[in-house]
């Protein structure tokens, strides 16, 4: 009933651009799950910015909270009696009427809400029409035929200015999409797996375009992550009953046998990367090594270079590629020896050496 009203209110004064919430359980699922609650998902579908506060920060809704105050003192300290719940939903009516079109408003240099106010227009309203979730159709209880009069007109239609659009089509297979606001640890789970986005994200919603294959994660429309799915079947049957719905195209266009593909890697600091399974070289890794008292050098682990016993103790430039590995003994003098190893360069520069000590 609470998704009715404020779609009724939608439908009085227009869709606005951003909504500011503090983050209750009935708003947002911010600190939960990770989930949708009602109110995020009508947001969302009328493309409402919903907006949050700080954590412990009621001053950010102060207004409101201080508006509290006054209805509470004007209408419930009365201690008027109602004769019904007519009268009684009258009350607020008229309070709400007087407060925003005839009472002075010091924040607003003693002007009205109303004077301030500007609805959307009919024309824009149009452009995007309201749409009441499925979860708030009412179905009315079934009625015996001694209780239909003969004369009874059938029912009315529902509203279709408060219903909109028809109800999701069913899923029917294929891949599915869903969303989820990222909760305050950044880490969200999905059918049994953790997909991790950061605490910086905390409170956006992504969405999810998921198949047996593949699952994209996009945020604001822009994909942020593709990883392998773990979906079964029953997963995306699970998921579209559970706010999911029939996905469009895919983010990323299909494989083709025999194409070229691009990915994405970050460089370790020894300049390798990892793609199928196996450790690559980007580009040569530039080291520093300090020869023993007989002139060995550990370049990689496992292959061990001698520069000579005039060299011992002297530190020196290595660069190392995937086959070559290039000494730069000073004054232009480089040498370059084979790479008989695949191991990856762990260290890049050499501790300074101890200070010599005297010996009395």
């Amino acid at each position: 009933m609470r998704g009715q009203c404020r779609l009724r209110r939608l439908v009085a004064y227009g869709v606005p651009e951003e909504v500011l919430t503090d983050n209750g359980q009935q708003v947002t699922d911010r600190f939960g799950k990770g989930g949708e609650v009602l109110f995020d998902r009508i947001w969302r579908t009328h493309g409402i910015r919903h907006r949050l506060t700080r954590p412990a920060s009621p001053t950010t809704t102060g207004k409101v909270e201080r508006m509290h105050q006054t209805p509470r003192r004007e209408l419930l300290d009365t201690g008027e009696i109602h004769p019904d719940l007519s009268a009684a939903q009258a009350a607020p009516d008229r309070w709400r009427v007087d407060d925003n079109t005839a009472r002075p408003h010091q924040a607003l240099d003693m002007a009205t809400p109303a004077s301030r106010f500007r609805p959307t227009p009919e024309g824009e309203r149009a452009l995007l029409p309201l749409e009441l979730p499925a979860a708030l159709h009412a179905v009315p209880p079934p009625r015996s035929a001694a209780d239909q009069p003969e004369s009874a007109e059938p029912p009315a239609a529902p509203d279709e200015s408060v219903v909109g659009a028809p109800l999701p089509a069913p899923w029917t297979g294929g891949p599915v999409e869903f969303d989820r606001v990222v909760p305050a640890s950044g880490n969200m789970a999905v059918a049994g797996i953790q997909f991790w986005l950061g605490p910086a994200r905390a409170g956006l919603t992504v969405t999810f375009w998921a198949d047996l294959d593949v699952i994209h994660l996009l945020i604001a429309g822009a994909r942020g992550k593709t990883v392998r799915s773990h979906l079964s079947v029953n997963d995306l049957a699970t998921l579209a009953t559970r706010g999911g719905r029939p996905a469009g195209p895919p983010p990323l266009p299909p494989i083709e046998p025999g194409a070229a593909l691009e990915a994405d890697r970050t460089l370790s600091k020894a300049g390798t990367f990892g793609l199928g399974g196996q450790i690559l070289f980007a580009e040569p890794v530039t080291v520093q090594r300090r020869a023993s008292n007989s002139g060995i050098i550990m370049v990689v682990v496992g292959q061990k270079i001698s520069i000579g016993r005039h060299n011992a103790r002297r530190t020196v430039t290595i660069h190392v590629a995937e086959h070559t590995i290039t000494i730069d003994h000073g004054d232009g003098e480089l040498r370059t020896h084979a790479r008989t190893t695949t191991q990856p360069v762990t260290k890049i520069k050499v501790q300074r050496p101890p200070k010599a000590t005297s010996v009395s």
